[in-house]
């Protein structure tokens, strides 16, 4: 099954200061994206699902709220959201990226309304993550956490890895562990120069950090999916296995994210710096024609920075290249920035007689169909 993501920047207005933050420009900005520019990027992500059902290729579209903090587009807008989406897209799944600073009654309902896939951002470790006033808030988003209702809708946390927690994974994967929850740790990522500065860490520690996530997963003290060390895992055991994977084609078997921008612009995840796609109010987004050029045109720059980032690379073979997209090129020689080292110390881990016959029982009940390999949900992958 195909599939494709939409990440709707609904605001780019924050109640938070995150120090790293790539918005921090347009975080008072209280700006919301127009209903219209919302209800064509829906026409958008239905032309797509029918490009490819003409191909007789089902296709699964995710729409990811997105900001600033969403939720502060207010009450009645985003019931108008719902309604919009709701009436002219049912059969799209649903999520938002929210700080989970401020959760209210009306929230929490149009969250069982939709009902919303829920991605938090929750660092663990105060002193980066404040609010507009100062404040710290990870106690805060804890106790928010705990309140969302379990069981009926998914929940899921994002952490970035920066100068406060970079150092604390144990603890950090050890309270999902306690809560139950799949985290994606997200190391830290470039934006504007007037961001403020001391978040900033080391690549050599964002490694070891991300290598500590996987040897807790390996050694079975981890249960809750970890997201992309799980990937880089099994990247790992098909490099000891000579599997050769497919290559990544975006919207095939490899979760395609479009970014819409509040103005209408359609951007690729992971290239803020490459020009736009297209545009939701300018093109024609109910033509198929509209489909096929965006795909095209997504699929030749993903394909010009996996031929970049992966030539000789040892792991491209048994690689789908979606990492190059996400890491960019390791500082010194070829691969992924953060993929590439994590795997070769995931490959020394597991490269002994002991951890190739049981990995070899565990492919074995792959293989038979009794164990399934899921996919994160697009709430997780948005940045």
């Amino acid at each position: 099954m195909a599939h494709i993501s939409w990440v709707v920047k609904l605001t780019k207005l924050c109640n938070l200061r995150c120090s790293y933050c790539y918005e921090w420009n347009e975080l008072g900005d209280s700006r919301k994206m127009p209903l219209e520019i919302y209800k064509r990027t829906l026409t958008a992500a239905q032309t797509l699902e029918r490009r490819f059902h003409c191909h007789e290729v089902s296709l699964k579209s995710d729409v990811t709220f997105h900001g600033g903090e969403p939720f502060l587009v207010g009450r009645d807008y985003f019931a108008q959201i719902r309604a919009l989406s709701l009436s002219q897209a049912p059969q799209i799944q649903y999520g938002i990226q929210t700080n989970l600073y401020s959760l209210q009654d009306w929230q929490i309902e149009e969250m069982k309304a939709f009902p919303l896939d829920v991605g938090v951002s929750f660092d663990a470790y105060g002193g980066v993550r404040t609010s507009a006033a100062g404040r710290q808030t990870e106690e805060r988003v804890f106790a928010n956490l705990l309140r969302l209702p379990r069981g009926q809708f998914s929940v899921g946390v994002i952490s970035v890895l920066a100068a406060h927690n970079v150092g604390c994974v144990h603890d950090l994967l050890m309270i999902m562990e306690t809560i139950g929850m799949p985290i994606r740790l997200l190391p830290v990522f470039a934006g504007p120069e007037e961001r403020p500065k001391g978040f900033e860490t080391s690549d050599a520690r964002l490694i070891d950090a991300l290598a500590e996530a996987a040897h807790l997963r390996l050694q079975g003290r981890i249960s809750v999916c970890v997201y992309p060390v799980d990937a880089y895992i099994r990247i790992a055991v098909a490099f000891l296995f000579g599997i050769e994977t497919p290559r990544m084609q975006r919207g095939a078997n490899t979760g395609g994210v479009f970014v819409v921008e509040r103005d209408g612009r359609i951007m690729v995840d992971h290239s803020p710096h490459e020009p736009p796609l297209g545009h939701i109010l300018e093109d024609d987004v109910a033509a198929v024609e509209f489909a096929d050029r965006l795909l095209r045109d997504a699929r030749e720059l993903d394909d010009r920075r996996t031929a970049r980032v992966c030539a000789g690379c040892p792991f491209s073979r048994a690689c789908d290249g979606y990492p190059a997209i996400v890491n960019g090129p390791a500082a010194e020689g070829p691969g992924c920035r953060f993929a590439r080292p994590v795997i070769e110390r995931i490959v020394a881990i597991l490269d002994t007689p002991s951890q190739r016959q049981r990995l070899e029982a565990s492919l074995d009940e792959v293989l038979a169909g009794t164990e399934v390999i899921e996919a994160p949900p697009s709430f997780m992958l948005a940045v």
